[in-house]
């Protein structure tokens, strides 16, 4: 019987009988894997275009049982079109194999030999989408800069799968025209905007990384929020190119620049985020950006410019810088904040505030021996602070040895019964503004760093209001605003999206998507109290 196989073999390929030899590669199976084996010895000595035909069969029909893996017949095909690439070609002209996308990475390892040529002409001849999809891919991966032109033509076509090709074969060919290709593709729409970012992030070249950077200043808070989601998991490849950014970018970009410096937790963009603040940059948004992306990084030196932030007259900004200087405390700092609280003074009670907000224990520790600190923050404290703040720092001022300084608190002090604001922000800081902010104005408040937290908690009790920031990772403000006026139509739920963007760019999605006021940061209690109590 195995014989007579290996007979059948030798025949089909004297007489050209591809059909014949494909059948027979059918029954493969039914042996064992040894004489299998065998069969494929046997074929590396028949004639190129019929081992082509039948290795292209086994690759690219419906898989067949054999003991080969589908990477060994890969190989064995290669092994043959490295020789006649045209070879490759017209298996990929082939209608009858099923699954011909397995050719494609093939491209990637043969000689050109004309086929850039042959494919071009494919490509001009065919109107079927599916065999165009098919050849643009394959022109991709025989990476020719010459056919960027032909493929970008592709990238504005009506027809998605088309379009999808391009973006992948472009990304293929990885120079410096492709790239521009791709770029210039960018700020259509998302779906091919996501898919454009997601090619030049696997390329991780500057140049790549440079058209991901623009993209944080795009009109679409998805499309910012993607960008940013690569450019962290480029982490020190896109340091360069963001640093060059804070020189050159303004406003809400810059913000996400600063954004993303600080979640690469990586020294280098201490210094020049150090230069920014130095420059005192006039939007309150980028120094707290920039505070909170130095409390996030790894500072060896030049913590002093931290103390700056607590002179701040927007009191977030303050914030961000109480947190910073809480992670990089060193004897330095902790002597500029004995010198700003020495004396009872509105602004020293400001410095004293952002500390307490900023839940900053070892600052606080620090100036216990201070009793004009003490008695400003003893008073605090029992004032309109969170009780789960003054709770907080009566703990550790307890188990610190600061136990006098503790038992003056009052932490368990009555509170009326309360409506309730939820509050969703992917910075801790800012719903550290909402919780006290809220609190002072005589509500109780639910924050929440992921949106989807939000949304399960809904399910179980309705808040008063809900404020949302607009930029958030995997789900942003306005997608959480569509998902609630969703899932619940008929609920009266006023929700006031919070953001940066000082052009608007969002706000007919926002509110489209059911928003019912739109509040930029930075925001203060006066500012909360206001659309509350405009809303209702």
């Amino acid at each position: 019987m195995q014989n007579a196989l290996l007979d059948e073999l030798h025949h089909d390929a004297r007489t050209g009988d591809v059909l014949k030899a494909r059948l027979l590669m059918e029954s493969l199976g039914d042996f064992p894997p040894a004489f299998q084996q065998q069969v494929f010895d046997e074929l590396d000595l028949l004639a190129p275009a019929f081992q082509a035909d039948v290795f292209g069969y086994l690759l690219c029909g419906d898989d067949l049982q054999n003991a080969l893996t589908r990477a060994e017949i890969s190989a064995a095909l290669l092994r043959v079109v490295l020789a006649e690439p045209l070879l490759l070609l017209s298996l990929l002209e082939d209608t009858s194999l099923v699954h011909r996308e397995r050719l494609l990475d093939l491209f990637e390892g043969v000689p050109q030999s004309g086929l850039e040529v042959r494919l071009l002409k494919l490509i001009d001849g065919s109107d079927v989408a599916q065999e165009l999809a098919l050849y643009i891919r394959a022109l991709g991966h025989l990476g020719v800069t010459s056919a960027v032109g032909a493929l970008e033509e592709f990238l504005y076509s009506p027809d998605r799968r088309l379009v999808e090709s391009a973006v992948l074969a472009l990304g293929n060919i990885e120079s410096i025209p492709a790239i521009d290709a791709l770029g210039r593709r960018l700020g259509g729409d998302a779906q091919t905007d996501v898919l454009i970012m997601s090619r030049l992030a696997r390329l991780a070249t500057s140049h790549a990384i440079g058209y991901l950077v623009a993209q944080l200043g795009a009109a679409s808070a998805y499309i910012r929020t993607r960008a940013k989601e690569h450019l962290i998991e480029l982490g020190t490849h896109a340091i360069p190119l963001l640093i060059e950014a804070l020189d050159t970018m303004g406003g809400d970009a810059l913000i996400h620049a600063l954004n993303v410096l600080a979640a690469t937790r990586d020294e280098l963009a201490v210094a020049p985020i150090r230069h920014l603040l130095h420059d005192e940059p006039p939007n309150p948004n980028v120094r707290f950006a920039a505070y909170e992306a130095l409390g996030m990084l790894p500072m060896r030196r030049g913590g002093y410019v931290l103390a700056g932030g607590l002179a701040d007259p927007d009191a977030g900004v303050r914030l961000a810088a109480a947190v910073a200087i809480e992670r990089n405390l060193d004897d330095r700092l902790l002597a500029g904040l004995a010198n700003m609280t020495r004396m009872d003074s509105g602004e020293a009670r400001e410095v004293v505030i952002a500390l307490v907000e900023g839940r900053a224990v070892q600052s606080v520790l620090g100036l216990i021996g201070k009793p004009v600190f003490v008695d400003m923050l003893v008073d605090i404290l029992n004032g309109d602070t969170h009780p789960d703040t003054a709770q907080y720092f009566a703990q550790r001022l307890a188990a610190s040895g600061a136990r006098e300084v503790a038992e003056r608190l009052v932490v368990h002090r009555q509170v009326a019964s309360r409506k309730v604001i939820y509050a969703v922000d992917d910075s801790r800081m800012i719903l550290s503004i909402y919780k006290s902010g809220l609190f002072a104005l005589g509500y109780d408040v639910e924050v929440f760093e992921f949106p989807v937290q939000a949304l399960d908690r809904m399910r179980e009790a309705l808040p008063l209001a809900l404020f949302t920031d607009l930029n958030m990772p995997e789900l942003d403000g306005i997608a959480l605003t569509r998902a609630i006026r969703r899932e619940f139509p008929d609920a009266r739920l006023p929700i006031v999206m919070v953001t940066t963007q000082s052009e608007g760019g969002d706000a007919a999605d926002a509110y489209d998507a059911g928003v019912d006021a739109i509040l930029g940061k930075p925001f203060s209690k006066d500012d909360l109290a206001r659309e509350l109590d405009r809303l209702l």
